[in-house]
């Protein structure tokens, strides 16, 4: 039903006689300002909690209200309709919603070609190229001191298709926002396979709607490529999310050769780090390409691409690729280390309580210690690719094994309830053998949930039960 609405654009009026609560709470965002959703049962009984659509009604307005009392930690979909409420009115058994305000639909990746390919956006919305997905078998040679933890390194990944888009008439927000004629485009979220489409830079009206910013806009004409980062100014982030898309940029670039790459930056500064110039440098996006934005932006024309990688679901074999022509193209002469330890500073969070310890024996085992950001990105690359082992804290400290031309042994240690798995996808291309040593968080995930506290809470490395491990990867 969400494909069919979306496909069509936004309704006046929805009349439901359904006995389903999930149908009110899936359809009302499709209604137009000031549209109205018609309960034509006001004594249907919802199933689950044995509510009727009265009680439901009722139950939202109470949770809205409490929410604007106090903090309740949550964002809950119930809010987010409530909110929307214009008028709630009762005519002949039917319960009359009028609603207000206007809000986004957001299209998933997967659905989009069938979306676009509907009257709502006509010749607005054209589809370059199809690169169909399928399944490959990791090459990652994987040890783990938990094997509880296993189950997140799938060794069969199936990658989605991938898609090459050309929209007319786009705003542009920073931070990897794009929408038009109503509805958030794929191309905003970096997790494109996750069961709901968050993005830090949208604000949630429900599972498949955000609110519209309403934002003015600033216009621009030309032809930009969507690669911007949820997360600007970040180099984990950068280098697993924007590299992702370079696939598209190449492809791109042959159709329109005045086409300006789109990107933001972190707010700390108005250009991008020098960084980010020298990656794109060496993935084929020059300097002169770059269009950095600080507001919202009206562009033209905008193409967007599928990306190849999303932690913790996917990466593309063809990424490969573009890593190796990086990696080439950054590589510079320099001291050799054959084994390295990449550490990672306490103020960037996510800590090892106890990393004086921990680099103590690998120095004791021959390595570098290194922290990254001391290092010119091209001399990061330059110390992974001269390596034959790198060990390290998880992290995008890390990532710059993606750009290695050669398999590597890998040591990876973490949190157990640090669940990202870059590394793993990662060397799942480049033939890596890699031990990963989970380690006791100080906050853990409560049960059968998910806190960011956790995920970047601080851990304990336990030397001696992981020792015979340790062994044997530096064997």
């Amino acid at each position: 039903m969400h494909h069919i609405l979306a496909n069509r654009g936004k309704a006046q009026a929805i009349v439901d006689f359904t006995t389903d609560r999930s149908t009110f709470k899936n359809l009302f965002f499709h209604l137009n300002d000031g549209g109205h959703y018609i309960l034509g049962n006001t004594e249907s009984v919802i199933p689950g909690n044995r509510e009727t659509a009265a009680h439901y009604l009722a139950a939202t307005l109470r949770l809205n209200i409490a929410s604007r009392n106090r903090n309740i930690g949550f964002f809950n979909d119930e809010i987010g309709i409530s909110k929307s409420f214009k008028s709630i009115s009762l005519h002949d058994d039917c319960w009359v919603v009028k609603k207000s305000g206007n809000h986004l639909y957001k299209i998933r990746d997967s659905d989009a070609n069938y979306i676009f390919d509907g009257p709502r956006f006509g010749t607005d919305v054209s589809v370059l190229e199809v690169i169909e997905g399928g399944t490959f078998e990791s090459e990652a040679d994987l040890i783990t001191n938990n094997v509880s933890l296993s189950k997140r390194f799938l060794r069969k990944i199936e990658y989605p298709s991938l898609s090459l888009r050309s929209y007319h008439s786009v705003v542009c927000g920073p931070g990897q926002v794009y929408w038009k004629d109503g509805v958030v485009l794929p191309d905003s979220f970096r997790q494109i396979k996750a069961h709901r489409l968050r993005s830090r830079t949208i604000l949630e009206a429900g599972q498949w709607f955000a609110e519209d910013p309403g934002a003015t806009a600033v216009c621009k004409e030309g032809t930009y490529f969507a690669l911007d980062s949820e997360v600007p100014g970040h180099f984990g982030h950068f280098t697993s999310e924007i590299v992702a898309r370079i696939w598209g940029w190449k492809l791109a670039k042959v159709r329109f050769p005045e086409l300006k790459a789109l990107i933001s930056f972190d707010g700390k500064q108005g250009d991008l780090y020098n960084w980010q110039y020298e990656i794109l440098a060496a993935a084929g996006v020059e300097r002169k390409d770059v269009e950095i934005i600080h507001q919202p932006t009206l562009v033209e024309r905008l193409i967007g691409a599928t990306p190849m990688f999303s932690n913790p679901k996917f990466v593309h074999p063809n990424l490969k690729e573009v890593w190796n022509d990086i990696g080439r193209n950054l590589y510079c002469p320099m001291t050799k280390y054959d084994k390295i330890f990449v550490s990672r500073r306490p103020e960037i969070g996510r800590g090892c309580s106890n990393s004086d310890e921990v680099e103590d024996f690998f120095n004791s085992q021959g390595f570098k210690i290194i922290y990254p950001e001391d290092y010119s990105v091209s001399e990061q690359v330059s110390l992974f690719n001269n390596a034959s082992t790198i060990a390290g804290y998880a992290g995008s400290g890390m990532f710059s094994l993606m750009f290695t031309l050669e398999p590597k042994k890998v040591i990876v240690i973490g949190s157990e309830s640090y669940d990202a798995i870059n590394e793993y996808l990662i060397g799942s291309l480049l033939k890596a053998k890699i031990t990963y040593i989970w380690c006791k968080p100080k906050i853990s995930h409560p049960e059968g949930t998910w806190t960011l506290e956790a995920f970047m809470s601080e851990y304990f490395v336990d030397l001696p039960a992981n020792s015979k491990l340790l062994s044997d990867a530096l064997a």
